[in-house]
């Protein structure tokens, strides 16, 4: 399956059956491809016709399809049968409004009739906003992953920067904020994928002062290093410096406050 080609037409057998799929690419499961369906029209379904085929591709879902499944390139007159890259655009579009729908039904299907399972979102009166910040996260991170070309070359150990973590679930941390970069991870092939271990750091202070917590001043302000919020970003996620107001040079923190962390890590994981 690792062969396969982005747009390329192949068939395999389902009980007995002969199906066809244009190969769309590998999902977050590793275990599963992503297909666009061709098969004869379905007036039920959105679709398209393909030249020289009988057959429709369909535009309104994907087949999930395990790597496992014996597949084979299509041919009609000897040549390989790939999709026009303008109808495979057309897929991806309609795909996305298909998401998008499926977005917006998450509100609408809350009707009387399972109001007793949604109480607790209906409740929610910013959850439509939520759901917007969410859409608008996904846009920001399809610009960070395919459409940024200037990201920092030179990210330095122990130093604070400002990165987009994102719009994520319940009590994670998210939006742009400072970072403190804790361990590099070197692509030397590419360093566009270069990657890093960083803390967030909040100036939000909780009343309660919990173990695993770090305090940092940054520019006369209290800040915390949040070692319970550690994670792995990508480099084009780092958007810039977090400068000291005095001297105009990126924030280090010292000796110290590293041996402070190191302390605070074995506490949170519970390493003796």
């Amino acid at each position: 399956m690792s062969t396969l080609k982005v747009r390329r037409v192949y068939k395999y057998i389902d009980e007995g059956v002969a199906k066809y799929f244009v190969y769309i690419g590998d999902s977050d499961n590793s275990k599963e491809i992503l297909a666009g369906e061709i098969a004869n029209p379905d007036g039920q379904r959105q679709y398209h016709l393909l030249e020289n085929m009988s057959m429709v591709l369909f535009m309104d879902e994907l087949l999930i399809i395990h790597p496992t499944t014996k597949v084979s390139e299509l041919y009609i007159s000897g040549k390989v049968v790939d999709i026009n890259p303008f109808i495979f655009q057309s897929l991806i579009n309609s795909l996305c409004k298909v998401l998008l729908n499926d977005y917006t039904a998450s509100i609408v299907n809350m009707s009387s009739e399972n109001y007793s399972q949604s109480a607790a979102l209906l409740t929610d009166i910013a959850f439509p906003e939520k759901l917007l910040r969410l859409l608008l996260w996904n846009n920001k991170k399809r610009h960070l992953k395919f459409e940024r070309s200037n990201f920092l070359k030179n990210v330095y150990r122990y130093n604070v920067y400002f990165a987009y973590i994102g719009c994520n679930i319940g009590c994670e941390i998210d939006k742009l904020r400072p970072v403190l970069i804790w361990k590099e991870h070197v692509n030397k092939n590419k360093t566009s994928e270069n990657s890093y271990f960083v803390f967030p750091i909040s100036s939000k202070i909780p009343k309660k002062r919990y173990y695993y917590n770090v305090e940092l001043e940054i520019n006369g302000v209290k800040n915390i290093i949040k070692i319970n919020e550690g994670k792995r970003i990508s480099t084009r996620r780092i958007v810039k410096p977090l400068l000291d107001k005095n001297t105009k040079k990126t924030i280090q923190i010292e000796e110290n406050k590293i041996n402070e962390i190191k302390e605070s890590m074995k506490k949170y994981f519970s390493i003796q």
